[in-house]
């Protein structure tokens, strides 16, 4: 946020001028600390220039995805109050500040940072979204965000990828959790174990999205109803379906419903280039490619690739209609559980 004055003849008007700034810290190239605040100056004083565009007007020039979830781009905040001394006198009154609590957190995450009035330091207090975080999670957070800036200051010419962000007892409490006796592996598939563990927790929310909640019970019973369509399409182990889906239920149950029915998933974003898609379908040899019918008519399929569209009627008659269908009879451990593809240092997906 910034305070929004930029003009002398705003000094004595009562009123809210604050605006927010978009920024993005560029971590590129391993950069040190020094590096590090360089790059963020720069990135400040840019911003700076542009202090004047309302943060709603520029929310309509990048025109981003909207959803009630989250704030449309950005999660977490940084305030910074420089304010040298935070108390003042008025004529006839006793002003005294106060804390106030916010009550509800807007965004995920937000850190305020605050000059004591003594000089003597800085305070700082977290804000957090408690369907996110727990009081643990962000008191752990806080004590390495406190360690960090510490090493940072301690060794500004090593690259911040080095600084360390656990102290001392963190670590020792770190590695002991990785130390104990051997436990054996489970010779279930993964798909198994899954459903074993629907069965035990059938009444408690598995998945939640911005539309709906879905109980275990309802989870389990999509998953099986949408391997069955696969299964009767050929999908088996070792058999390679592509998933090109946006984040949502939908791509959930279909992860999940590949490998029940013995498959390996090759997820693919929609938002790739055209020509990434085109290789990834192709190097990847799927049966099947399941998707969206919007998203149908800008996908580069190949020739002879089924097309499974979710939402076409036909597809949606049948998976209502299936009766929900067991992890494959002859999925085995060893067998392929997804393929992904990297970005590839040549350019090239691998």
């Amino acid at each position: 946020p910034v305070a929004g004055r930029t003009d002398e003849k705003f000094d004595d008007l009562i009123g809210f001028f604050v605006n927010t700034l978009v920024l993005r810290t560029d971590l590129s190239g391993r950069p040190t600390f020094h590096e590090l605040l360089a790059r963020v100056r720069d990135t400040d004083l840019a911003a700076f220039d542009h202090a004047d565009l309302p943060f709603e007007q520029l929310v309509d020039i990048v025109a981003p995805e909207r959803t009630l979830a989250r704030n449309p781009l950005f999660q977490v905040l940084l305030v910074f109050q420089n304010v040298s001394d935070d108390t003042f006198t008025l004529p006839g009154l006793d002003v005294t500040p106060v804390s106030a609590d916010p009550g509800v957190a807007k965004l995920d995450l937000q850190v305020t940072l605050a000059e004591r009035p003594d000089g003597g330091g800085i305070n700082g207090m977290l804000i957090y979204q408690t369907s996110l975080f727990d009081r643990a999670t962000v008191q752990a957070l806080a004590d390495r965000y406190v360690t960090l800036l510490a090493a940072l200051v301690a060794r500004p010419e090593l690259p911040v990828d080095r600084a360390a962000v656990l102290s001392a007892p963190q670590r020792a409490q770190v590695l002991a959790a990785s130390t104990g006796e051997e436990r054996p592996l489970s010779d279930k598939p993964l798909p198994v174990l899954l459903a074993e563990r629907y069965a035990t927790e059938s009444a408690a929310p598995a998945l939640i999205d911005d539309a709906s909640t879905l109980s275990y019970e309802d989870f389990d019973r999509q998953v099986g109803r949408l391997a069955a369509l696969l299964r009767d399409r050929g999908v088996g182990p070792e058999v390679r379906v592509a998933v090109a889906l946006p984040r949502s239920a939908d791509l959930v149950v279909a992860l999940h419903a590949v490998q029940r029915a013995g498959g390996a998933y090759v997820p693919v974003d929609p938002e790739y280039p055209a020509a990434r898609v085109a290789h990834m379908l192709t190097d990847a040899g799927p049966r099947l490619l399941i998707t969206r019918t919007a998203l149908r008519e800008n996908l580069p399929v190949p020739d002879g690739l089924t097309v499974l569209e979710l939402d076409a009627p036909d597809v949606r008659a049948s998976r209502d209609a299936a009766t929900p269908a067991g992890v494959h009879p002859g999925l085995r451990p060893e067998h392929a559980a997804y393929v992904l593809y990297t970005s590839g240092s040549t350019g090239r997906p691998k």
